[in-house]
């Protein structure tokens, strides 16, 4: 068993990004359509149904008496698939719950049996069914916590684990402007156990932000620094800014750890429809993402 885990944890390597590398890299890897629009410098803004993922403290942001879903589709070079469902939910008066399926899978993967010998092509399904609660304390302060549950199919071998605690905070410094800081701790604790193999520890992604607006709202400036917990201590940096000229569009542009992001957001009533073309973010070639919202 251990040399056939061997071989399974190379094929885990070969369909995770460069900087992603581990169990359950993906994720840290950004599905939702218009953080990544804003070169996933969402920390302090996260004002949406994506704000499990990134802050869940965000979810009290969304406004009173609203319910928000989202379904996101993200198309990635060499066989990838990145998708996300969420479904968002106030808690009248101070409190807001949201529930999310992350999709990441990695097809086409080069194939070796137990000997090392060449074997049909392998598909890596990665699965994360995750939740997210935040709580209003006022104006000033919005605090979160989230968890999920992972699971992973690799080349027929099963792994089922724990996503870790999601850990959140929002801070307004004043009722007068629109400055807000963030900061998150994901995945605490989070480890991903084979049937029959060995348990692994997934690595922690700690993030800490900052967003503004200006000229009434029309302009949205956005910035974080990141680190995914690696054994090197490397600062990932995320630019955004999203412009609003009109109640029905949201044109938007970042640098993703200095790859650059464009998208841009239509809005028809209580419906909405993102879409965000990301430059080589992770060294294998562009990615298209499409999302549809829903408002009610």
């Amino acid at each position: 068993m251990k040399k056939h885990t061997s071989f399974l944890l190379g094929w885990l390597l070969a369909s995770a990004p460069p900087l992603m590398a581990g169990p359950a890299a993906y994720l840290d890897f950004d599905p939702g359509t218009r953080p990544a629009g804003m070169g996933s410098a969402f920390t302090a803004v996260a004002d949406d149904a994506n704000a499990p993922l990134f802050n869940p403290a965000g979810l009290a942001l969304m406004g009173l008496n609203l319910t928000e879903a989202t379904v996101s589709a993200g198309f990635l070079p060499l066989d990838r698939f990145n998708d996300f469902l969420s479904f968002c939910q106030q808690i009248p008066p101070y409190d807001y719950l949201g529930f999310y399926v992350n999709h990441y899978q990695a097809d086409g993967l080069p194939g070796f049996n137990t000997t090392g010998l060449p074997a049909p092509a392998a598909s890596d399904l990665n699965l994360a069914f995750g939740s997210g609660y935040a709580r209003d304390f006022g104006y000033h302060f919005k605090l979160g916590v989230g968890t999920s549950f992972i699971y992973e199919n690799l080349a027929g071998v099963n792994a089922r684990g724990f996503g870790g605690l999601d850990l959140g905070l929002l801070y307004v410094p004043s009722v007068m402007e629109d400055l807000t800081l963030g900061a998150s701790a994901l995945h605490l604790g989070g480890f991903l156990s084979w049937v029959g193999g060995p348990t692994e520890l997934v690595a922690g992604d700690y993030r800490v932000g900052i967003s503004d607006r200006f000229f009434e709202k029309i302009l949205f400036l956005s910035y974080d620094m990141e680190w995914q917990g690696s054994v090197a201590f490397i600062l990932l940096q995320h630019f955004g800014v999203e412009v609003v000229p009109w109640s029905f569009m949201a044109l938007r542009a970042g640098l993703d750890n200095w790859n650059p992001t464009l998208g841009a957001t239509t809005k028809f009533l209580n419906y909405g429809l993102d879409y965000t073309y990301e430059f080589n973010p992770d060294g294998f070639g562009d990615i298209q993402r499409i999302s549809a919202e829903l408002f009610f």
